[in-house]
């Protein structure tokens, strides 16, 4: 029910039209090896026999013009990281309007990126450039080689113990990688790290 209400919803939308609808990841992926090619593919994190995640990283890697927008329960910071990391070029609550649905694909279209308001407004303040973050920020090494580890699934501790170094070390190159980059959060260092090149998708 939910999924025929967003299609008629988008459906409503001046130039965007509705190629096919999936109730999971794998249905998805037959219809697009069948040649069913969307241009934008809208995944909920939450799905049965094949998750979002699991399907935005299938398209990364087979699809890759595909562009992918989340829409999802999950406001967590867990889930966020998983679907950027997946390949999500944006990421829309449940919760939010019409309106608000509408300029998720409008600007994931148009900016290849869109994250709520609701879930890190503070976000995308921070990641323009003309708020003076630096573009060509360049690391060494071992600090790149850090910023790697944060931006994946361990914790702070397993990082710790990967690299052999203290948690303290981990929380200290954490807050200058947040003063370096203008950023407060886990997840606003992972999506500075992404637009600007740092790690890879």
């Amino acid at each position: 029910m939910f999924r025929n209400g967003i299609a008629g919803l988008i459906e409503g939308f001046e130039g965007y039209s509705i190629l096919n609808q999936s109730g999971n990841g794998k249905d998805f992926i037959k219809l697009v090896e069948a040649g069913q090619v969307p241009d934008m593919a809208i995944l909920d994190f939450q799905m049965p026999v094949m998750n979002g995640e699991e399907t935005a990283i299938w398209i990364k890697q087979n699809r890759p013009s595909i562009k992918v927008l989340a829409l999802t329960m999950f406001d967590d910071e867990h889930h966020i990281l998983r679907m950027i990391k997946a390949g999500a070029r944006g990421y829309v609550l449940k919760s939010a309007d019409p309106d608000e649905v509408k300029l998720a694909l409008d600007q994931v279209w148009t900016k290849n990126f869109y994250h709520s308001d609701l879930v890190s407004s503070t976000l995308i303040k921070t990641m323009r450039d003309e708020d003076g973050i630096p573009v060509n920020l360049v690391l060494p090494e071992k600090e790149l080689e850090m910023l790697r580890l944060i931006c994946s699934e361990l914790t702070y501790k397993e990082i710790a113990d990967r690299l052999h170094i203290s948690p303290r070390a981990v929380d200290a190159f954490r807050e200058m990688m947040f003063e370096k980059t203008k950023t407060k959060s886990r997840v606003g260092l992972v999506l500075f790290a992404v637009k600007h090149g740092l790690v890879g998708l």
